[in-house]
């Protein structure tokens, strides 16, 4: 009895011994379980945080690249990417570089093991403006003769010529025209013509005639006519003729071709392009000829109305017969006449050169006399050493950089720092070195008898602005590699070997401004070093062997020798109004 007691005791002793431990493995394993946990999140946060702190010093590296790159006016793209390889993990930072007025936005964004820290800073400076071209020119056009050169490239929003005489750009050329193929004068009926008029058929009735008075002094660019044929007719020539006595003369001012298979047997627009452009006058008479052979089986007609005032249409034979009605009499043909259009011409066979070794690009609506080394984009192309690529349509015209609202701001600048009335003269001894600026000279500027003229501050002045005989005007070394200003409500000369410079670092540059419209309103003629020319309403004239860094103006002229030769450091030029208020930070934090 005592005994089975007894194995019975030792039994529950052994079953509490068993949950006793039990127990106390689950409470080791638990404990065990928050001692990993807790190692395992100290370890994942320590990554974080470094992951973090990461992000953010390679976000303030690309910050600190483009805000370095901005300042110093060294190359620096829209969007810039960083990245920084540790232990065999690669973190990045894109830095955004963004202007507006006179102040520049960067923002910088770090990324490391998908952790993203973001950082931006703000710049307050002078006028950012960009000069992405040599020369940049409105609807006024360029003239590049006498073996003249602009090392760089051109934009024009008119007309680019030049002589025969070696003239060149060493890099691309673009002529837009404000409105390329407008319709100057047109005859046109909705539906099917009820009327028409043949031609071709008869020896008396060879050939048809229309008029008209074009709207503008332009370029005829093109004609097209709703045609259609019977049978295999002869080609068509298309010729502009002047007006003798109410009648197509006999002399063709332009031609083009028009060939049978082009035409089919039901009414058709047929366009057509001359094989050059000459202006047409407005007021004057013009007459279209559609000359072709006559064939009693073969022929061409042109469908016709009786609604166009501006005109008539006669019945002939070109050279050789007097004209008379249509017959019917009184009608119009369908027609309308494209003018305008943008050109680059030269008077040479291949005598203007665009481009070197391989690059280099001429874009236009009419090339003319060019030797490209690039690609010839245009849409009628003669005496080029290549074919026009009709692949592109008329070129855009391009706003040039430099306002009139940005003008009004750099007067306002000036004048802030005092108001001189009366002429500024600098020149001989005692007034051989002067100092001036910020300032407006209620007055003209003269600085002559190798006088020098140190600019430190914006100047603005009312009248005229003139550097010769051998004087020089040049920003104070203060201004480092930012840019000054000379504005003139009138006209500015530089001759005589007068000469304009930067602050003496590179990428500094002074920038003179006529704020007039006389043609030319800015005249280079004679040495030059560091300067930008700026007519915006205005002409540039460039002569006598100067040279120039950049020009902007309604129109150009660069003859004899001179140049424009550009640096990469104008693309992005900081205008600031005296080396006193250069760039400064105005904040500098991380965002979210």
């Amino acid at each position: 009895m005592n005994n089975n007691i007894k194995m019975k005791h030792m039994k529950n002793r052994g079953q509490a011994l068993l949950v006793a431990l039990l127990f106390f493995a689950a409470g080791a394993g638990a404990l065990l379980s928050g001692v990993a946990y807790s190692e395992t999140k100290e370890i994942t946060d320590v990554r974080a945080a470094a992951s973090s702190k990461q992000s953010y010093f390679v976000s303030e590296s690309a910050l600190e690249d483009a805000l370095y790159r901005t300042k110093t006016g060294k190359s620096v793209g829209t969007t810039d990417t960083i990245s920084v390889s540790t232990n065999g993990a690669t973190s990045t930072g894109t830095s955004t570089v963004a202007s507006s007025g006179g102040s520049t936005a960067i923002t910088s964004s770090g990324t490391d093991n998908n952790y993203q820290r973001n950082t931006s800073v703000s710049i307050t400076s002078g006028t950012l403006i960009g000069l992405p071209y040599t020369a940049q020119v409105g609807t006024g056009g360029v003239s590049v003769d006498g073996g003249s050169s602009i090392i760089g490239s051109l934009y024009s929003n008119g007309p680019v010529t030049s002589d025969n005489s070696g003239s060149s750009i060493n890099g691309s050329v673009t002529a837009a025209a404000p409105d390329p193929y407008s319709i100057d004068q047109w005859n046109d009926a909705s539906g099917t013509p009820s009327q028409s008029v043949v031609f071709g058929q008869t020896s008396s009735a060879e050939d048809f005639a229309q008029s008209f008075a074009p709207a503008t002094t332009s370029p005829v660019m093109k004609v097209r006519l709703y045609l259609k044929k019977q049978g295999s007719p002869s080609l068509i020539t298309v010729r502009i003729v002047p007006d003798n006595a109410g009648s197509p003369g006999s002399s063709s001012i332009t031609t083009g071709t028009i060939s049978a298979s082009s035409v089919t047997t039901s009414y058709t627009w047929i366009d057509v392009l001359f094989s050059s452009n000459p202006n047409l006058t407005v007021g004057s008479t013009y007459w279209i000829v559609l000359d072709t052979s006559s064939n009693a089986s073969n022929y061409y007609t042109i469908a016709a109305n009786s609604g166009y005032s501006g005109g008539t249409g006669e019945s002939g034979v070109f050279k050789k017969s007097t004209w008379s009605n249509t017959s019917p009499s009184g009608l119009d043909g369908y027609f309308y006449v494209y003018t305008g259009g943008s050109q680059i011409t030269s008077t040479a066979q291949s005598s203007f050169t665009v481009g070197s070794g391989s690059t280099g690009d001429a874009y236009a609506d009419i090339v003319e006399g060019l030797s490209v080394a690039g690609n010839l984009y245009c849409q009628i192309g003669t005496l080029n050493n290549k074919s026009c690529n009709t692949s592109r349509a008329s070129p855009l015209e391009v706003a040039l950089p430099v306002t009139s609202s940005m003008i009004s701001t750099w007067e306002s600048d000036a004048a802030a720092g005092g108001v001189m009335n009366g002429d500024e003269h600098v020149g001989p001894y005692p007034n051989a070195n002067v100092t001036i600026g910020p300032e407006e000279i209620n007055g003209n500027l003269l600085v002559d008898g190798g006088g020098t003229l140190t600019v430190s501050g914006t100047l603005y002045v009312t009248g005229n602005v003139t550097i010769d005989g051998g004087a020089s005007a040049n920003l104070s070394s203060g201004y480092g590699t930012n840019d000054g200003i000379i504005v003139a409500d009138g006209t500015v000369s530089l001759s005589g070997g007068g000469s304009v410079t930067g602050s003496g670092a590179s990428g500094s540059f002074l920038m003179l401004v006529s704020n007039n419209s006389a043609n030319p309103a800015i005249t280079l003629n004679g040495g030059s070093n560091a300067v930008i020319a700026t007519a915006p309403t205005g002409g540039v004239s460039i002569s006598g062997g100067a040279t120039a860094n950049d020009v902007v103006a309604q129109t150009m002229s660069v003859d004899g020798g001179s140049h424009i030769i550009y640096q990469s450091a104008i693309a992005n030029n900081d205008f600031i109004n005296s080396p006193s208020s250069g760039s400064s930070i105005s904040s500098w934090q991380e965002v979210p």
